[in-house]
Parts: C-alpha cells; structure tokens; sequence
C-alpha cells in the first residue's frame, strides 16, 4: 500500500461536528496495487460525512442489508454516523481518494450540487484529482487563511464531479441530455456560487457576480436560474438567511450586529426579507429557539 498525502485539521482532530459553515478534517489519496486490499469498517460511523471517489480500480461496498456495489468510476459519500464497509478490490491497481468533512450547511451544499445520493456514477477526471492533491497540499502547508482556500477547492470539486455525474437509470436520451445541460451550467456558473458562500457578508451585485464567471449580467443570470433554480440575488440572500438563524440561535448578538454581519443594508430590512422568508421576526424566531 502506498499513501500519497494525507493532511489533517491544525487541532490534530480526523473526526468530529462543526459550529462552522464547512470544514475539512482531512483528506488523502491511497493506492493499492496487486494483493494488498484491506477492508474498512466502521459499524457506527463517523461524526462527520465522508466521500471517497474511486479515480482508478475498483472499490467494493457492503451494505447493511447483505447487498453489495462494484463502484469503479463513482463517487461514495457515507453520511455522519452511517455504517460504513467497504474493500478494496485484490487484483485491481486502485486509485483511491477520500475526504472527510462537515459544517452546518454541509448538507445543504451537497444537495444544492445534485450530490447528496449515497453512491454516483461519475465520468472519471482528472480535474478531481488534482483538486483533491490541491486540498491536500493547502491542508498540509496551512498559510494564511488556508481554510478559505480548502473549502474553495472543496466546493470546486463538488462541481467538478457534479458536472461529471452520468445518469444510470433509465434509457432516455432526453433525461440524460437535460441532466448533463444542468451539470454544464452548474459549472458555469460555480466561481459565483463559491464566491456567494465565502463571502457572506458582503454586498453582491449581478455585475460582480457575473464578471467572476466571466459571462455577461444576462447570460449569467440566465444561466445561473437553469442550474440553481432561482435568480443569482435571490441564492445570495437565501444564503445570508439561512446563515445567520446560527446566530439567533446559538449567539447573544442583537439583531442589528447580525444584520451588519451579513451585509444586510439595514436591520429593518434584514427583518423584511427574514419574516417573508421564515414567517416571523428575528426577534420572535430566537424567542421560539429558546423555548
């Protein structure tokens, strides 16, 4: 077995929860050539999602059930606290990446890139390899504002396997076509996506948003509304939303300071967009979270 890279977190943890919109905990890339194929299992799981994409080789995975998947070219994602089993395959010169990672809207950004089924078929590319070198090589050289950087990379991988994902069910061309038109446009229109989520406290503009794809404001918003499914400003704000219920929740800071922090042009406003969004104020949502 050779292990090419591995990095974890500053704090030395591999497994655990994150107060943090997203989190890497650590990542790496395992070859095994000829006999040497061990088993992984975990009954429990972990606390935190894990995602193995099968670059090259095989990869079997053993269900609960007693059922099992030949995965070569897909990606595997196993839930927090899932049960997880899975072998590589004697015989097979495998090329193994993984990454392990949470945050609180993990979830969330695993289903906004079609990503969220357990197993996916993927188109294999070498894109997501090198991306997966460069989380690695970030996680390991930790330099100024790293963690931005990985999750960067993180979200950008994402897309690169969205974009690469094959539909296996079915037989008709035009559900086939429509999926990889989305995937297309997703990956048009990312750089805007990562930019909305690394940068949630600023104020976002179509023009800024559509310069950093370099698209035009129409074919962007056009583009982004196919992929996503509503407009570019309408994501961004859906996003600052649902960021700051945290804060409600789990912070002492007023409504105004929450409203600054997310670039809202005033806390009246803020308040506006939260009640159409959620049904009440701020102030009635924390009261509710207390309760």
């Amino acid at each position: 077995m050779e292990m090419i890279a591995y990095a974890r977190t500053p704090d030395g943890s591999t497994d655990g929860e994150s107060e943090n919109y997203l989190d890497i905990h650590n990542a790496g890339i395992h070859c095994y050539r000829g006999t040497d194929a061990p088993r992984i299992v975990r009954p429990k799981g972990r606390k935190d999602f894990q995602l193995l994409y099968v670059h090259g080789g095989k990869l079997l995975i053993q269900e609960p059930n007693g059922s099992a998947f030949t995965a070569d070219s897909h990606c595997i994602l196993y839930a927090p606290y899932e049960p997880q089993d899975y072998q590589y395959i004697p015989g097979e010169d495998s090329e193994i990446c993984w990454i392990h990672f949470n945050g609180v809207f993990a979830e969330r950004i695993l289903c906004d890139v079609n990503l969220r089924e357990k197993i996916t078929a993927v188109t294999r590319d070498e894109s997501a390899l090198q991306l997966f070198k460069k989380i690695i090589f970030t996680l390991q050289r930790k330099e100024s504002n790293y963690t931005a950087l990985c999750n960067s990379f993180f979200l950008q991988l994402l897309c690169v396997l969205s974009a690469n994902a094959v539909e296996v069910t079915g037989d008709k061309n035009a559900t086939a076509a429509a999926k990889a038109h989305s995937n297309r446009c997703y990956k048009e229109i990312f750089p805007a996506i990562a930019y909305i989520h690394e940068n949630l406290h600023q104020h976002f503009t179509l023009e800024l948003l559509a310069n950093i794809c370099c698209l035009s404001k129409p074919t962007f918003i056009r583009t982004f509304t196919k992929a996503v499914g509503i407009s570019p400003i309408a994501y961004a704000i859906k996003q600052k939303l649902d960021s700051s219920l945290y804060y409600l929740m789990e912070t002492n800071l007023s409504i105004a300071n929450i409203a600054d922090k997310f670039g809202f042009e005033s806390p009246f406003y803020y308040s506006a967009l939260f009640k159409k969004r959620y049904g009440c104020s701020p102030s009635a949502y924390r009261k509710h979270a207390e309760l």
